[in-house]
């Protein structure tokens, strides 16, 4: 068996660790439900029962690991799994 590349081992430790706060695996869930065309990020808001400013900063850790993308269009936010790599969902806010 060939021994994993040291980059993607750290990105794995990275993404599994913050899919282990229950809030961002349920919000990762809900994203990957929603691929390719995404949702408002109100919608998720709605579907979960949590206030923005938490659903803001759990999008934020997922983005920053590359579990989620996160992209503005004019007022609205919206959320949208990315299929670029297994596993990866992309949240457009």
């Amino acid at each position: 068996m060939k021994k994993p590349e040291p980059a993607l081992v750290s990105r794995s430790a990275l993404r599994f660790s913050a899919l282990g706060a229950e809030p961002r695996l349920q919000i990762f869930a809900v994203a990957a439900g929603a691929h390719p065309e995404g949702m408002v990020a109100g919608e998720v808001q709605e579907e979960l029962g949590i206030p923005a400013s938490t659903l803001s900063h759990h999008l934020e850790k997922l983005k920053q690991v590359g579990l989620v993308k996160v992209r503005r269009e004019g007022l609205s936010c919206g959320t949208q799994r990315s299929g670029r790599a297994a596993g990866s969902a992309e949240f457009s806010v």
